[in-house]
C-alpha cells in the first residue's frame, strides 16, 4: 500500500507577510499596466473563445455562467513544467499536495473539497481511478504533450453525475494540422533527471492525427526528513513512460469520427512510517515502490444536420488501471480498476427572433457506466482480496437560453439510477449577463453534486493500517458562486472576482484505521481573484489569489486546505519573439495537517512557503530551440504533506527540434 499521506510541520518559519506582499504586488502590477495600456490593444486574447466542459456542447466563453479558467498550449509551453500538477498551482481555487519528490502521489483539491470530489477528463474520457480512491493521481500525468487545461469550478453533478462534486478538470492533447510534422526534445538536469520525447502529427483537410511519446527518469530526492542514521537519507527515484494519440476523420459533411487514447506506466519509490527506528507515525526512509499502469481510450461519432442546428453524438470510452505495491522488493498488494462508459446525446438549437432575439438549445443525453475493482495480496494470505462491480445509468436534460445576445441562462437536471447506492437527482443552473457599455460580465451558478463511497473506503483492507467500512453512505453537496469580470483599456486588463460557498453532507473522513460519515454539515466558502494584464507589447502578467475557509461540521479546519494561496506569472517575448522568459511566483499559506502516531491522530500545522520558478527559451533557427529552467529558485525547504520533504532548488536544460511540411 502506498505510504499513508501523513503530515508534518515545516522546519522553517513562514513569512506572515507573504499573502499581503503577493496581493500588493498584483495590485501594483495592475495599476501600472492600466496607466500605460493602450485602449485599442487587441494583440492577444485574454480569455478563451470556447469552453468545452461547462455544457454538454462546446460553449462561447462569454455565455458561460460558471467560474472557469483555461490554460492554452502557449502558456503551458512557456512555463516548462515537467508535471501537470505544477501548472494547476497558478489557477484560483486549486490547491496541490504532492507526497514528496517528483512523480509521487499528487492530489489536487478544488475550493476546499477532497481530491476525489474533482472529475478529471483526458480528451473527454473520465480517468478517475476506481482502484485509487476514485481520484486521479496527478503524479502520473506529465505536463508534456498537453495542449489545453480547462478547470470548471463548482458542483457539476447535473452534467457529469458522480465525482464532479467540486468541479471538473478537462485536459486535452493536440490534434495535428494538414501536412506532416515532427517534433523531438530532450532535457537533462538536477537529480540525474533525463527526459525525452517526440510527436508526429499531420494529415489532410479531412483526416488529422497526432502521436506523442515521452519518458522521464529521475534519481529523485529523499522524501523523508534528514536523519543521522548512516543507512538513511536515500533518494527516492521515479520513471514515467507516456504515450497518447488522437485521430479525427471527417467522413462526410454530416459525420465526424474521433479517436483518442493514452498509456502511462510509472514506477515510484517512496518512504513511510517504519517499525525501526521507531513507530512514531513519521515518514522514515524505506525501500518501498509502486508500479502504476493506466490505459484509456474513447471513440466518438458526431452527426450534424440542418446546418449544425441538430447534433447527435455517440461515445464509448474505457479506462483500466493496475497499481502494484512492493516493500523491500517483495510484492505486497495490487489494486486494479476498470471503467466502461457508453453514451448517446442529441441537441437541437433554434431561434425565436420575434421574442427577445432568443436562441434556444435543448440537449438530451443517456449514459451507462460500469466500474470494477479487484484487490489481491500475497503478503497477508488473501485477507484483502476483493472483486467488486457497480453499475450506474444517467438520464440528462439540459436547456440553454440566450436573450438579446447579452443574457445567457442554462439549466440541467440529471437522474442517476444506481445498483449499490440510493438513486440521485442532481441539477445545476447558471446565468451570465454582458454589460457591453462597460465591458462587464456578471456570472453566477448554483448546483448539486454527489460522491459515492469508493471501493477502497468500503472494502479496502491493509492489516494494521486500514479496514474498510461497508456501511458508508453517499456524500452530497450544494454550492453556489457569483462573480464579476471586468475588462479595462480594451483587452489589456481583465479582472475577475468570484465569491463561492458550498455545504457538504455525510463527509467521509479517515479515523486512522478506517473511515466514517461525519454527522452534520461541512462548509467551504471564500473568494477567488484572477487578473490578466498586458502593459506593453509581448509582456503578459497573470495573477491569482484564493481566500478559503474549509471546515468540518465541528468547526475544525480541513487538512491541506491553505486559507491563503496565490500566484503571479510574468512572461516576456523579445528579439522578434525568438526569445522568451517566464517568471512564476507561487504562494501557499500555512495549513493544518494530521499525523498518526501509535496513540491515535494528532493535528499539526504545515508552514507556508513561496516558490519561485524561472524558465527561458531561445530559437536558434526556425527549427531548433534551446530551453532551460530553475525550479524553487529560493531553495525553500517545505512540506505539502506532514514529514514528506519536497525538492529543493533544481536546474534543467534541453533542446527541441521541429520540422515539417504544411499542406
Amino acid at each position: 500500500m502506498p505510504a499513508r499521506p501523513s503530515n508534518r510541520p515545516s522546519n522553517r518559519r513562514s513569512g506572515h507577510f507573504a499573502p499581503a506582499v503577493l496581493c500588493l504586488s498584483g495590485a501594483l502590477v495592475a495599476y501600472a499596466a492600466a496607466a500605460y495600456a493602450q485602449s485599442d490593444d487587441t494583440r492577444t486574447r485574454t480569455a478563451p473563445e470556447t469552453v468545452v466542459s461547462a455544457s454538454r456542447l462546446p460553449t462561447d466563453f462569454r455565455k458561460v455562467g460558471s467560474a472557469v479558467t483555461v490554460l492554452d498550449q502557449q502558456e503551458i509551453e512557456e512555463r516548462q513544467n515537467l508535471f501537470s500538477a505544477d501548472l494547476l498551482r497558478d489557477i484560483p481555487g486549486l490547491s496541490v499536495s504532492r507526497q514528496g519528490t517528483l512523480g509521487t502521489n499528487t492530489q489536487v483539491r478544488v475550493r476546499g473539497a477532497e481530491a476525489n470530489h474533482v472529475l478529471v477528463l483526458v480528451d473527454g474520457m473520465e480517468v478517475n481511478d476506481p482502484a485509487n480512491g476514485n481520484e486521479f493521481n496527478f503524479g502520473n500525468l506529465l505536463g508534456l504533450g498537453i495542449s489545453r487545461i480547462e478547470v470548471l469550478r463548482g458542483p457539476q453533478g447535473g452534467l457529469y453525475g458522480a465525482d464532479a462534486v467540486a468541479g471538473v478538470i478537462s485536459i486535452e492533447t493536440p490534434l495535428g494540422k494538414p501536412g506532416l510534422f515532427f517534433e523531438g526534445f530532450t532535457e537533462m538536469g538536477s537529480w540525474a533527471t533525463v527526459v525525452g520525447g517526440a510527436r508526429v502529427s499531420g494529415g489532410t483537410k479531412k483526416l488529422r492525427f497526432s502521436l506523442f511519446g515521452a519518458r522521464a527518469r529521475t534519481a529523485g530526492t529523499n522524501i523523508s526528513r534528514p536523519t543521522a542514521l548512516p543507512f538513511a537519507n536515500e533518494a527516492d527515484d521515479s520513471t514515467n513512460t507516456t504515450l497518447h494519440g488522437r485521430v479525427q476523420a471527417d467522413v462526410a459533411e454530416w459525420l465526424q469520427l474521433n479517436f483518442a487514447g493514452g498509456y502511462t506506466r510509472a514506477r515510484v519509490q517512496f518512504d513511510g512510517d517504519q517499525p525501526f527506528p521507531n513507530n512514531d507515525g513519521v515518514n522514515n526512509d524505506a525501500d518501498r515502490e509502486t508500479f502504476r499502469e493506466a490505459i484509456q481510450g474513447i471513440a466518438t461519432a458526431k452527426l450534424s444536420f440542418l446546418e449544425d442546428r441538430w447534433q447527435t453524438k455517440f461515445t464509448a470510452g474505457f479506462l483500466t488501471t493496475d497499481n502494484e505495491n512492493y516493500s523491500n522488493g517483495v510484492f505486497q498488494t495490487s489494486q486494479k480498476g476498470d471503467r466502461l462508459k457508453l453514451g448517446a446525446q442529441t441537441a437541437y438549437t433554434f431561434t425565436t427572433p420575434d421574442f427577445a432575439k432568443a436562441e434556444h438549445t435543448v440537449i438530451l443525453a443517456l449514459e451507462h457506466e460500469i466500474q470494477r475493482f479487484d484487490q489481491k495480496d500475497l503478503a497477508f494470505g488473501g485477507a484483502s482480496d476483493q472483486n467488486r462491480e457497480r453499475n450506474q445509468t444517467g438520464y440528462v436534460g439540459e436547456y440553454r437560453l440566450s436573450l438579446w445576445d447579452r443574457l445567457f441562462l442554462s439549466g440541467v437536471v440529471r437522474f442517476d439510477q444506481q445498483d449499490e447506492f440510493r438513486n440521485q437527482v442532481t441539477w445545476r443552473g447558471t446565468a451570465a449577463y454582458l454589460l457591453r457599455q462597460t465591458r462587464t460580465k456578471f456570472h453566477t451558478s448554483i448546483g448539486r453534486g454527489f460522491k459515492n463511497p469508493t471501493f477502497t473506503e468500503q472494502y479496502g483492507f491493509f492489516p494494521g493500517t486500514f479496514t474498510g467500512n461497508p456501511a458508508l453512505t453517499t456524500e452530497t453537496s450544494v454550492g453556489w458562486d457569483a462573480g464579476i469580470e471586468q475588462r479595462l483599456f480594451g483587452k489589456s486588463l481583465v479582472v475577475d472576482v468570484t465569491f463561492f460557498q458550498s455545504w457538504l453532507e455525510n463527509e467521509i473522513q479517515s479515523t486512522g484505521t478506517t473511515v466514517r460519515n461525519l454527522a452534520g454539515t461541512s462548509t467551504r466558502n471564500g473568494v477567488e481573484v484572477a487578473f490578466t494584464v498586458r502593459p506593453i507589447e509581448n509582456l503578459t502578467i497573470r495573477g491569482a489569489y484564493t481566500y478559503l475557509i474549509a471546515e468540518e461540521p465541528n468547526g475544525t479546519e480541513e487538512v491541506r486546505r491553505p486559507r491563503h494561496s496565490g500566484s503571479l506569472n510574468f512572461n516576456y517575448r523579445f528579439l522578434n519573439k525568438r526569445a522568451n522568459v517566464n517568471l512564476g511566483i507561487q504562494f501557499n499559506g500555512k495549513q493544518r495537517d494530521t499525523w498518526f502516531p501509535p496513540a491515535g491522530s494528532t493535528s499539526t500545522t504545515l508552514g507556508g512557503f513561496v516558490l519561485v520558478n524561472v524558465a527561458a527559451s531561445y530559437k536558434l533557427t526556425e527549427n531548433l530551440e534551446i530551453f532551460g529552467r530553475v525550479q524553487n529558485l529560493l531553495n525553500q525547504r517545505y512540506e505539502e504533506i506532514y514529514s514528506f520533504q519536497s525538492p529543493r532548488i533544481g536546474a534543467f536544460a534541453g533542446i527541441k527540434i521541429k520540422f515539417g511540411a504544411p499542406m
